[in-house]
């Protein structure tokens, strides 16, 4: 019989965690974000024919020797996520989001125009550093497309693309459910973006009380 006590107790913990609304709140957050982008699509585009018998290449694409200038690309979306807040401190969700893309390459395999769609899943920790301000680091792996079509020459590019990428943001809360704040994004080359975000959070926020 006492051996079963500690994992009794343990379940017992948890699920009164669980039940605490202090300590479990829903994360709802919606905002837009900037992101570095390339300037090129790195494969050659897929057909688009009038039938259905497309064929999708994957050899590199070797634009002519006058178009090989320097270029940079950039995103600019919107996203939002779905999420919950544990523990006090602890942070988990999803985030959908999709931008376009700009690029200053103007060859055939340019990013310029492109759609790109994001999907990620995040885990971070949040501190309260004043009444009314709490800070945070987060930890993101993204999925993220970019996608063109030229009516000019019937092609369709898409490019896929996965990669991870640390997040430092604070937030002001204006009200106990309602939230304002930023966030910059950090990876193995350096700085990688960041963007605004509007927080919500039900039934409100633990961070306040």
């Amino acid at each position: 019989m006492w051996k079963t006590l500690p994992p009794m107790a343990l379940a017992v913990a948890g699920c009164a965690t669980l039940r605490d609304p202090r300590s479990w709140n829903s994360d709802t957050e919606a905002g837009m974000y900037v992101a570095p982008a390339p300037a090129r699509y790195s494969t050659l585009p897929q057909l688009v024919p009038h039938d259905s018998n497309a064929v999708e290449r994957t050899a590199p694409v070797a634009p002519a020797a006058t178009e090989l200038t320097a270029a940079t690309g950039s995103i600019v979306g919107g996203v939002a996520r779905a999420g919950t807040v544990f523990l006090d401190h602890v942070i988990a969700g999803l985030e959908f989001g999709g931008g376009s893309v700009s690029s200053d390459a103007r060859d055939l395999a340019t990013t310029n125009s492109a759609v790109a769609l994001d999907m990620a899943a995040v885990v971070g920790v949040t501190t309260q550093y004043t009444s009314r301000v709490s800070v945070g680091a987060e930890l993101a792996g993204v999925l993220r497309k970019l996608e063109r079509h030229s009516d000019d020459n019937q092609l369709f590019f898409v490019e896929s693309d996965a990669f991870a990428e640390a997040r430092l943001r604070a937030h002001i809360w204006l009200l106990p459910f309602l939230g304002l704040g930023a966030y910059v994004a950090v990876d193995e080359h350096g700085l990688r973006g960041g963007g605004l975000r509007l927080v919500v959070t039900i039934p409100d926020s633990h961070r306040r009380r």
